[in-house]
């Protein structure tokens, strides 16, 4: 009759790697945390856009005030240098694509863009100069916002944004993962070293597993060792009651 108090694991120690805990605990933190980044990304880029186009409007609206004086004068008086040169001059603002001024009387100037693009434009009706005739409409300016323009305004923050915070997550990772390993890893990868003693019951290590360390995992550590200390010590008085019971066999 023999007692066997050797521990098995399902996996040896170089195995270990392959399913590691903190390995684990990284990918699920970074994805999460890259679940967040995109969708602070999405939200700022949709914050960056409305920005981006009011303050182009603004920039338009304020240079096309400037002008329009002298647009409604050009247009009253039927100056076609004069009127290309005013729609030259908002064209050559960074935010505007296309301007044309559309006349009941005179025809169009410029080139209008068509489809759906056309209700984009921004509108602006020109009254006559005249003083008896001051509240007449006599044309509408449409200005188109360049999107391409603010679209790579917008590229460009948020690329910046983007690399920012990927950087970010790399660091991240390596703080991760030796805070990980030093506080949580290495004292499990020692647990199941222990663990994996050959004759482990048999012949326990006398040394104290993880001294000093008074958390959860001192706990366990403390709580694993002075199991296999108990069932140390059953195997003991199970071989001496084995030993005492063939003594009284073979003395009858």
């Amino acid at each position: 009759m023999s007692f066997s108090g050797s521990t098995s694991l399902p996996y040896t120690p170089n195995e270990m790697g392959r399913a590691s805990l903190s390995r684990t605990f990284i990918f699920y933190t970074l994805g999460l945390f890259a679940i967040l980044g995109i969708i602070f990304i999405a939200i700022l880029t949709k914050i960056t856009w409305d920005a981006s186009h009011a303050r182009a409007i603004r920039v338009t609206e304020a240079f096309f005030q400037a002008t329009k004086r002298p647009f409604e004068r050009a247009i009253w008086t039927v100056n076609a240098d004069a009127t290309l040169q005013l729609i030259r001059g908002l064209e050559s603002l960074e935010v505007v694509e296309r301007v044309w001024v559309e006349t009941p009387d005179t025809g169009n100037f410029g080139e209008p863009v068509t489809g759906s693009r056309q209700a984009e434009a921004l509108t602006y009706t020109l009254n006559s100069p005249s003083t008896i005739l001051h509240k007449d409409a006599i044309g509408k300016v449409f200005i188109l916002i360049d999107r391409n323009t603010i679209s790579y305004e917008i590229a460009s923050t948020v690329g910046f944004i983007a690399t920012a915070i990927f950087v970010y997550l790399l660091l991240l990772a390596v703080v991760i993962r030796t805070v990980f390993r030093r506080l949580i890893g290495r004292p499990l990868s020692t647990i199941v070293e222990y663990l994996s003693t050959p004759r482990l019951i048999e012949d326990p290590p006398k040394a104290e597993l993880m001294p000093g360390r008074k958390d959860e995992i001192g706990i366990l550590a403390t709580s694993l060792q002075s199991m296999v200390q108990r069932r140390h010590l059953d195997l003991q008085k199970i071989q001496e009651y084995q030993t005492n019971l063939e003594d009284l066999v073979t003395s009858r």
